[in-house]
């Protein structure tokens, strides 16, 4: 039964890190474009003068790679932080079934490809900002 129960809950972790990870990308894809926005007076004069598009860009997909990073960390830390909480809670739960249960919060490798999937999150929600502003803009 705690084996159907932990591949039920396995099977709900990826639908709702898939869910996550697309709201992610939205969220920094609204971020970036409101930047661009704010800034589209600039972006108009680079254009002007022959600045490339890549050459625009650059600035706003660093600014999405913090966002990443940042969000990354964040996110991180509360996952860190919550899961000393649930622990008793757990315990309790997988002694009914006779087994032990112990949470990881994963080693520097985890952490540095959860690091690059912020990152790369970011970027995907920035270039989407500029495929909807580059078309609002034709």
């Amino acid at each position: 039964k705690l084996n159907a129960i932990l591949q039920l809950a396995e099977a709900l972790f990826f639908t709702l890190l898939g869910l996550v990870g697309l709201g992610i990308s939205v969220v920094i894809a609204n971020t970036v474009r409101l930047a661009l926005e704010r800034h589209k007076e600039e972006i108009d004069i680079l254009s002007l003068i022959g600045a490339t598009p890549s050459f625009i860009r650059r600035p706003f997909l660093y600014r999405a790679l913090w966002y990443g990073i940042l969000g990354t960390l964040l996110s991180y830390s509360v996952v860190v932080f919550s899961i000393r909480p649930l622990e008793p809670f757990l315990q309790k739960v997988a002694s009914l079934y006779g087994e032990s249960f112990h949470l990881q919060v994963g080693d520097t490798q985890m952490v540095l490809i959860i690091m690059a999937l912020g990152i790369l999150l970011g970027w995907i929600g920035a270039l989407m900002a500029f495929m909807l502003y580059e078309k609002k803009t034709i």
